[in-house]
């Protein structure tokens, strides 16, 4: 996805900041050299960075900046000219010290996210990747380049469900790649694996179920129900008895209200894997919504006993006791969801619900004013796949090391 000038070797990165330095360092001989003022030290680096030319920039900029270590601008070209260059330690380096000059512009922390990318930190990438997009990156390909390896990302932390929401974005606005696809099919499929590791990673046979299957849910994502339905169909018919597929034919069915099919594929997809919890919960939800309160209930407490530190499996056995009129239990279960996951804020509103049928008036108040709280954040996620700039924003300087 990323367009790259071609790359320089970080060996003759090093030669020319040698070289530039010692140009500006050491007088010629014979006779005394005026040196250059900082404003036509950034002059001439500016000028080097609009010819295009990416070893006399570098030069340029390696002088202007160390007249000037906090031009902003000169970081900004500097860090970009060693990113592109492959030269991702002292990209690291540079974003990071522009990131606390300047920490309420998105795209330096995005550049420091892209650089944690390709050092492979993925857990850094994703975090300073949320806070660039979160607070606005300023043009369309660095908002796209971003946000595809935020998703990445996801995919190699095994949070599947999270990359696929950020996938879909490029779903809804019609942007399709091979590597999109790809990423679709991992995440669909729950492999933390990167769509550039395909190749060397799988068979031909698994390749082809994950470019079938990405495009399967891109078409879901894209809201193109009848091609996501042929697409799907063939994924079942030549994949059947892999982990995952019987369950993302029940998550469209779903969505296009075949409620009773959905409910068929969640079974079978149970058959492929008897101890799956996603596909567990949602045949309970089903169950719940034509008021089968007792099989529900029996699928989510078997849900519970599988992954009882999952925050969902809780709240599903005290949703469906909310609905059964089993107030105090609904309690119960709804407050070991909140410990276990404090910022959902569905959680949130279901326990305030079971709180006031407890006559708690105060603590349904209490959840109630975190659910506001909570759903704003809730939303910014679901709709832009972002958390709020709130977050990241302090009235103190950033205190974190990027």
């Amino acid at each position: 996805m990323r367009a790259r000038r071609p790359p320089i070797a970080a060996r003759r990165c090093l030669l020319a900041v040698i070289a530039s330095l010692a140009a500006f360092t050491a007088a010629s001989p014979g006779h005394a050299a005026t040196p250059p003022t900082p404003a036509q030290l950034k002059h001439a680096a500016t000028q080097a960075v609009a010819a295009g030319k990416a070893a006399p920039a570098m030069r340029a900029l390696t002088a202007a900046l160390r007249a000037n270590p906090n031009w902003k601008e000169g970081l900004w070209d500097f860090g970009t000219l060693l990113y592109e260059a492959h030269d991702v330690p002292n990209a690291l380096r540079v974003f990071a010290h522009l990131t606390q000059l300047d920490p309420k512009h998105g795209a330096p922390w995005a550049m420091l996210g892209l650089c944690d990318f390709e050092a492979r930190d993925f857990s850094r990438s994703l975090k300073h990747l949320q806070e660039g997009r979160s607070l606005g990156l300023p043009n369309a390909n660095l908002q796209a380049v971003a946000l595809y390896d935020e998703a990445q990302d996801l995919l190699m932390l095994e949070q599947f469900p999270q990359a696929r929401h950020l996938l879909r974005g490029f779903a809804l606005n019609h942007r399709t790649s091979p590597g999109i696809v790809q990423a679709f099919g991992l995440a669909a499929l729950h492999l933390p694996i990167l769509p550039a590791q395909l190749s060397r990673v799988l068979s031909a046979r698994r390749r082809r179920l994950v470019d079938a299957m990405g495009l399967a849910v891109y078409q879901m994502e894209a809201r193109k129900p009848l091609a996501a339905e042929k697409a799907m169909a063939a994924v079942v018919h030549a994949f059947p008895r892999v982990p995952y597929v019987q369950y993302d034919d029940g998550i469209l069915l779903i969505r296009t209200s075949h409620l009773h099919a959905a409910a068929m594929a969640f079974q079978r997809e149970l058959q492929v894997q008897p101890r799956n919890v996603p596909a567990r919960l949602q045949l309970a939800a089903l169950r719940a919504q034509s008021t089968q309160y007792a099989q529900a209930m029996s699928l989510a407490r078997q849900a519970l006993r599988l992954q009882a530190d999952n925050f969902a499996t809780h709240y599903m056995v005290g949703y469906i006791a909310f609905r059964q009129g089993h107030f105090a239990e609904a309690a119960r279960q709804l407050s070991r969801a909140k410990a276990l996951a404090p910022e959902n804020s569905q959680v949130r509103y279901t326990l305030a619900q079971a709180d006031l049928r407890l006559h708690r008036e105060k603590a349904a108040l209490r959840e109630e004013r975190a659910f506001h709280r909570l759903e704003q954040l809730t939303s910014s996620f679901r709709n832009k796949g972002v958390l709020p700039a709130s977050v990241y924003l302090h009235s103190q300087p950033h205190s974190g090391t990027p």
